[in-house]
């Protein structure tokens, strides 16, 4: 509920800014009067979706129409010319409402998208882990905080979800043969940055 109140309420706040834009600019603006009520319909679109939009798109008119368009002040259009400006507009605007709204389905699909594929390769890598009997760890070295996965506690003869996290615990877990090593690989490792 509090998002849409943002949004709608976006919509309204843009409006009016791109209104207010354009009467302190209007000398500037006089051939192209409508540039930040176009502004405003994509900034609306963009952060409320494709109703708030709409309402951009009516006041954007209201505001073309009462503020802009002969007779000044009133809300009715004497010239073809104008009426024909103000469906332009409004078309215009609709059809970037309508490819802001489209952008950002896909964007959020293309997210959601990319979620899953995470998630199914995190799934697929621990049955690849659990069925070869393999783990992975990974060493916060500013921290020195390390992760293990629920194979690699195994591997240690662990419980799972009781490594404690330390190179200390690591360390004291492998065996004096291949500690000297490891040692090595590891400072090799910090120095060539690999």
């Amino acid at each position: 509920m509090r998002r849409t109140i943002f949004q709608y309420g976006f919509a309204i706040l843009i409006s009016a800014i791109a209104l207010i834009l354009t009467k302190l600019l209007i000398f500037w603006l006089q051939p192209t009067i409508a540039v930040f009520f176009f502004a405003a319909v994509a900034l609306s679109t963009w952060y409320g979706g494709m109703k708030p939009g709409i309402v951009t798109i009516i006041l954007s008119v209201l505001a073309i129409d009462y503020f802009f368009t002969p007779p000044i002040n009133h809300f009715s259009v004497n010239y073809f010319g104008d009426v024909l400006r103000l469906i332009i507009f409004g078309l215009v605007a609709t059809l970037i409402n309508l490819l802001n709204s489209n952008l950002q389905r896909s964007k959020r699909k293309i997210e959601h998208l990319n979620q899953r594929l995470v998630q199914d390769n995190a799934q697929q890598l621990q049955m690849v882990l659990k069925a070869a009997r393999m783990g992975i760890w990974d060493w916060n070295m500013v921290t020195g905080e390390i992760i293990w996965n629920r194979e690699h506690e195994k591997l240690f003869g662990f419980a799972p979800n009781t490594f404690d996290g330390r190179y200390e615990t690591f360390n004291a877990c492998l065996h004096p043969d291949d500690k000297l090593a490891i040692e090595e690989a590891v400072k090799q490792a910090i120095a060539e940055k690999t």
